[in-house]
């Protein structure tokens, strides 16, 4: 390989020059190959058609509307913008399912000669749609105002028909996803509302329970439990006090009660038969015992109140007193009828009898004995009630933070339960809103029509395309032809591996025969080369007509065209 060195355009023009057929052929070679593939007619059937047959495509107009009632009224069930929406649904449209019906409906892709499997239909048919979203960007979302679907086929009546079933499958399927969407949003809902709710029931359960258990510990009664303490705590020292009072009185009248005689010695007047006067009979120390209770009396009433312990057992003494008096009256009055006669006379007899002192001391013994076993057990009553309520005073704090727990769970299943309620009647409304068709929904706007003028292929483009293609593999093949040529032509290719001037050019010297030789030789050459372009051309083009339908198939399944 030896180094290629260009100085100026001459010698460019020169390498042209010399490589112009290699440059040619490839130019020719493929601007009219291509030229007779995209524009050759054949007869097919009935009709006649270009040997790459045109192909059309059918558009529908899907529009998406917006929902008709306010949001502030119903709230929307689509929680995505209509571009996720769509490419949920397209991904669901396109799957192999419902593209394997579309295939089986339209008996698609069985006039071609090539034998297809099930799975190449369909992905020549996912080739053959397209779906173009007419989109609005705002800050948050992508809205979709409206999408585009087109199906392309070589039968415009079959591509008509399959891109109206697609965009019909479009509304259906957004239909049935958004009802779908809500009826399994409401179940959920309705369900997490029903678990709440027997959860909150349990929990309010639990609560009223544990409030009856602790009813007096409850944080609602602490100032009342302290008041209660307070109450019971004063009327136990008061019980004591009392207790202390009586059992010094209790003393006092056990000393006093030693000190007295249980007997006494009575003198009664006796009547004997003659004049008797009406106090006869009475003993003597009665009266004065009498005597000196009353004026005990007198003298206890300036100093106590009337409900006084003492005023009132010196006021029973003194009845007594009168009782007995007046007892032993009754029983030394003469007969009826009776009257002081004559030399009647009185006879006084001692008799034995109970203090009645003695007793009265005795009864109020027992009286202050029995006032203070009332006040000892009023006072363990009272000490007893007093520890319950401190009892409840100390709890109470335990009681608080227990109840402050139900209660925040209360308030959180509360809350939840009023959010998902609330949550679950918005699913409803927009349910019916749906069912209604008054939410946002897509709608055919204008379906497919029957196509009259193909969009592939372009023609002109593709003998462009191709004669563009010749041009570079030829130069491409000059430029490694001149790369690969041993011979020397020019001053430089010797000057630059040498490194030596050139001192003197010798031109060919050839003579006449030698000029014709050459001139016969390079015409046999560019005959010979001229018979073998034309006959790869002809091979080529037997070759393709023999097969050009398989072949062309072939080109529009791989989406080239």
């Amino acid at each position: 390989m030896k180094k290629v060195k260009i100085e100026g355009p001459q010698d460019v023009f020169d390498i042209v020059k010399r490589r112009k057929w290699l440059m040619i052929m490839p130019l020719l070679l493929f601007t009219i190959l291509t030229a007779v593939v995209v524009y050759t007619k054949v007869d097919v059937g009935p009709r006649t058609e270009y040997l790459l047959p045109d192909i059309y495509a059918a558009e529908t107009l899907v529009i998406v509307e917006e929902q008709k009632l306010p949001q502030e009224w119903v709230k929307s069930p689509d929680g995505v913008d209509t571009m996720e929406r769509l490419v949920t649904l397209q991904q669901q449209i396109l799957s192999r399912s419902n593209l394997a019906k579309v295939v089986e409906i339209h008996n698609l892709y069985n006039d071609f000669r090539v034998r297809l499997t099930p799975d190449e239909k369909i992905l020549a048919l996912q080739r053959a749609i397209r779906v173009d979203p007419g989109t609005t960007q705002n800050e948050r979302t992508t809205k979709v105002a409206y999408f585009k679907i087109s199906y392309e086929n070589r039968d415009p009546v079959l591509a008509m028909k399959v891109a109206n079933q697609l965009a019909g499958l479009f509304v259906e399927y957004d239909f049935r996803t958004r009802m779908q969407k809500s009826e399994a949003t409401i179940t959920f809902l309705k369900n997490e509302v029903d678990a709440i709710q027997k959860n909150l029931t349990e929990v309010e359960r639990k609560e009223a329970e544990y409030k009856q258990q602790n009813i007096n510990a409850l944080p609602d009664r602490a100032d009342q439990n302290i008041r209660m303490v307070e109450l019971y705590q004063t009327k136990a020292k008061n019980a004591s006090d009392e207790i202390d009072k009586a059992t010094i009185r209790l003393d006092k009248l056990k000393r006093d009660l030693a000190q007295m005689p249980m007997m006494l010695e009575n003198k009664v007047s006796r009547f004997v038969p003659g004049e008797r006067s009406a106090e006869e009979g009475v003993p003597v120390k009665l009266d004065e015992e009498l005597q000196a209770q009353r004026k005990a009396l007198a003298a206890m009433q300036q100093k106590y109140t009337d409900r006084h312990p003492d005023l009132v057992a010196q006021k029973r003494l003194v009845e007594n007193l009168e009782k007995e008096r007046a007892a032993a009256l009754r029983s030394a009055a003469p007969p009826k009828g009776a009257g002081r006669t004559a030399g009647s006379q009185t006879q006084e007899v001692v008799e034995n009898k109970l203090n009645p002192a003695y007793q009265e001391l005795k009864a109020r013994i027992d009286d202050e004995q029995a006032l203070i076993t009332a006040k000892k057990l009023e006072r363990d009553n009272a000490s007893e009630d007093a520890s319950l309520y401190e009892k409840f005073a100390r709890d109470t704090p335990r009681h608080k933070m227990a109840l402050e727990h139900i209660t925040r769970n209360l308030t959180s299943l509360r809350a939840r339960y009023e959010k998902m309620s609330t949550n679950l009647t918005d699913a409803k409304l927009a349910g019916n809103m749906v069912g209604r068709n008054q939410g946002e929904a897509f709608r055919m706007q204008d379906p497919a029509t029957q196509p009259t003028s193909p969009v592939k292929p372009k023609r002109f483009i593709y003998v462009l395309i191709a004669a563009l293609t010749g041009v570079a593999l030829g130069v491409m093949l000059a430029i490694l032809r001149e790369l690969f040529d041993d011979k020397v032509r020019t001053r430089a290719e010797i000057e630059g591996p040498l490194g030596l001037p050139v001192l003197v050019e010798i031109p060919e010297i050839l003579d006449a025969r030698e000029v014709q030789a050459k001139r016969l030789r390079r015409v046999l050459a560019y005959s010979f080369s001229t018979l073998l372009f034309v006959g790869v051309i002809g091979v080529l083009v037997q070759l393709f007509f023999r097969n050009y339908q398989v072949i062309v198939e072939y080109v529009i399944l791989s989406g080239l065209v």
